[in-house]
């Protein structure tokens, strides 16, 4: 059995059910499932990091601006990322992209 670990409420009982054996395999998004694995106290479980299920790059969604200004805002964006000061910023739930 595969659980998506949607349940609404932050759960962590995915990654416990897959240790007693009750799910084979879990879809989560990657910040959630760090965190939980944390929670819990336990090493990450086997994954493939290389291979994901679905990537889904961040976005925002600008109405009523300027081009220029989502040029700049992707500029200063990259520089934060760049230099490291993204990563700092969202610590635990930094991970790197492509993007």
């Amino acid at each position: 059995m595969i659980s998506t670990g949607e349940d609404g409420t932050g759960s962590v009982r995915p990654p416990k059910k897959v240790q007693i054996g009750r799910i084979d395999a879990f879809i989560a998004y990657v910040p959630d499932a760090y965190n939980a694995f944390r929670g819990l106290g336990i090493a990450p479980l086997p994954h493939d990091v290389a291979h994901p299920v679905a990537v889904h790059l961040d976005s925002l969604v600008c109405r009523n601006v300027q081009p220029e200004f989502i040029e700049q805002f992707n500029k200063l964006l990259k520089e934060l990322r760049d230099s490291g000061r993204l990563k700092s910023i969202l610590g635990n739930d930094y991970i790197a992209g492509d993007g």
